[in-house]
């Protein structure tokens, strides 16, 4: 970053040489004021430089969380700035995809490891007789199924009588994300055996 003796050079080179004396007192108050201006203006340019990448952001990371929605209502509301950048970054990175293993990787970066997707088809003559009976309506139906069970809690007899059954809260925030990111006509289970 040039700094102001810099600048005051520079502007006392670009006076006009007849018509004012560098060295007077109130030409150089007025360059010095010039050039504490240029400084400021250059110091801006190199921080909005750097804002302008999301990984560094500060200033503007309320301007990019607003561009890219983030965060949206499936993120948790009490994130670090760091975490804050990596959201927005990727937003804008983001690709998306309509395959399996793209929403198998989803489930993977919010934690669970033993994740698969099962996709429902209608049943034929070729299935096996074991197979579940599924009919058309089945066509568009699929599952982020896992064994993974600890993340619900069932109901004990130990509890009191009005807990409900079993309470999903803790997947609620993969639940939030496959919705939103799933095909608009298909519909997902969440299969998380015990």
């Amino acid at each position: 970053m040039a700094n102001a003796v810099d600048h005051v050079d520079t502007l006392k080179r670009l006076l006009p040489p007849v018509s004012y004396a560098p060295a007077a007192g109130s030409v150089e108050a007025e360059l010095r004021s010039a050039a504490a201006l240029l400084d400021e203006a250059f110091a801006a340019a190199l921080r909005l430089r750097m804002e302008a990448d999301p990984r560094a952001t500060g200033e503007l990371l309320e301007d990019f969380e607003l561009a890219y929605g983030v965060p949206d209502y499936c993120s948790d509301l009490e994130l670090t700035v760091a975490d804050r950048r990596l959201a927005v970054l990727a937003k804008i990175t983001e690709t998306g995809s309509q395959t399996p293993v793209y929403f198998e990787r989803i489930a993977v970066a919010l934690g669970y490891h033993d994740v698969h997707v099962v996709e429902y088809l209608p049943n034929t003559c070729e299935d096996e007789c074991t197979d579940a009976i599924t009919g058309d309506g089945w066509r568009n139906t699929w599952a982020i199924a896992s064994s993974d069970s600890t993340r619900i809690t069932y109901l004990d007899c130990e509890g009191p009588c009005n807990e409900p059954f079993a309470n999903w809260t803790l997947i609620e925030p993969l639940q939030c994300l496959i919705n939103r990111l799933k095909p608009a006509h298909t519909i997902c289970f969440f299969d998380f055996g015990n």
